[in-house]
């Protein structure tokens, strides 16, 4: 694997971050984010699996329930 390196702009100034790095504080950022995200929730009785289904509705809706089971991987009950 080779130590290549990106240009990032920091308030002008121009630094390289190896690759590796990058992804690392990518990843750190993400799981920060998801930490507060569930920690702020407001409505505690849906879970995340819950709210990334209504999420998913939102957005193709209308939709039925064996496209949604499909896409979350699941079996509808009968």
């Amino acid at each position: 694997m080779t130590n290549a390196t990106e240009p990032a702009t920091t308030t002008g100034a121009v630094r390289t971050v190896p690759h590796a790095q990058l992804a690392t504080d990518v990843r750190q950022g993400v799981l920060r984010l998801s930490r507060r995200l569930r920690q702020q929730k407001a409505d505690t009785g849906v879970s995340d699996a819950q709210m990334a289904a209504l999420g998913f509705l939102l957005q193709n809706e209308p939709l039925t329930i064996g496209a949604l089971s499909e896409h979350e991987g699941v079996t509808p009950r009968p």
